[in-house]
C-alpha cells in the first residue's frame, strides 16, 4: 500500500487517468464495522477489476479533536494495508479543509481518478458543518456532479443490546477498563503506539509519561499486557505507564486487567 498526501496527490495529478474504487472515513481504532466497509471496497474492485482501491483518511478526527484516538496514524495505516489497498490518501485537516462543502470536496476527489464505485458506512458524512452531505444523499450529489459512479452504503453492525459498534463506543469500553468487550466488539485486543516518543528508564524499568498519549488509555491498574508477542505486566498509575523490557518496543498489546 502507497500512503500519500491528500492534496500531494490532488496537485500532482499522481493518480490522474486511473480508474478506482473509493471509500472515506476516519477508521479510529479499526472495528468489526470498518472490516465490513473495507470488504466491500474489495468486492467492488472484482466488480471493476481494472480499479486501484482508494481509502481516504484522515491526519486526526476532524469530529473530535479534542478527544484521544483509538489508534495513531502509523497504527492506522498499518490495519489499512491488511485489508488490501492500494493508496491510503491522508488528508491533514487544515483550517482551509474545513470549510470545504460535500461538493467541493467531491469535486476535487472527482478530478483526482475517475470513479467507478464509493463504499461509505451508513452513519458516513462529510462537508464543513451546515454544507455536508450524508450517506444517503451521496448518490445524488454524485449525479449532479456528472458521475454515474456506483454507490455503496453499509450497514451498522449493532451490538447483542442494539447499540451501534462504533469508535465512540470503543472508546468507552477502553477508559472503564472493559478490555474482553473491546476485543470482541473490535476484533483485537488494544494496541498502544509507543514509537512517538521516549520512556524515561531506569535499569530495565520503563515508564512512559501519560500526557504524551495521544491514544486513550484503561484507567489506573495492573495489565497483561504483550511486547512482541511475549507476556508482560504493565502498570498504569496516575502518571505513568510502566514496565519491564530489555529493549524499547515500538507497540504494546493491552489484554485485560488483572
Amino acid at each position: 500500500m502507497e500512503i500519500v498526501d491528500f492534496l500531494s496527490a490532488f496537485n500532482n495529478g499522481l493518480l490522474k487517468e486511473r480508474d478506482a474504487v473509493a471509500t472515506i472515513g476516519v477508521f479510529d481504532g479499526m472495528h468489526i464495522g470498518h472490516r465490513r466497509i473495507f470488504s466491500e471496497l474489495r468486492r467492488e474492485k472484482m466488480v471493476f477489476p481494472s480499479s486501484i482501491s482508494v481509502a481516504i483518511t484522515f491526519s486526526s478526527n476532524p469530529k473530535n479533536r479534542n478527544t484521544k484516538a483509538l489508534d495513531t496514524l502509523p497504527l492506522r495505516s498499518e490495519r489499512i494495508a491488511m485489508e488490501g489497498v492500494d493508496y491510503l490518501l491522508v488528508i491533514d485537516f487544515n483550517p482551509s479543509f474545513s470549510v470545504l462543502s460535500s461538493g467541493e470536496f467531491m469535486d476535487m476527489l472527482l478530478s483526482m481518478f475517475s470513479l467507478r464505485s464509493i463504499v461509505v458506512g451508513r452513519d458516513f458524512r462529510f462537508g464543513a458543518p451546515g454544507r455536508e452531505t450524508v450517506a444517503d444523499r451521496l448518490e445524488s450529489l454524485l449525479i449532479s456532479k456528472g458521475s454515474s459512479s456506483r454507490t455503496v452504503i453499509v450497514e451498522q453492525i449493532l451490538t447483542e443490546g442494539g447499540e451501534k459498534i462504533s469508535s465512540t463506543l470503543l472508546r468507552r469500553l477502553i477508559v472503564s477498563g472493559r478490555m474482553d468487550e473491546y476485543r470482541l466488539l473490535s476484533g483485537q485486543s488494544y494496541e498502544v503506539d509507543l514509537s512517538l516518543f521516549d520512556p524515561i528508564a531506569s535499569g530495565k524499568a520503563l515508564a512512559y509519561p501519560l500526557f504524551s498519549f495521544a491514544q486513550v488509555l484503561p484507567p489506573m491498574g495492573r495489565y497483561l499486557a504483550l511486547l512482541d508477542g511475549r507476556e508482560i505486566e504493565a502498570e498504569i498509575g496516575s502518571e505513568y505507564l510502566s514496565f519491564v523490557s530489555s529493549s524499547l518496543p515500538e507497540r504494546m498489546v493491552i489484554v485485560q486487567g488483572r
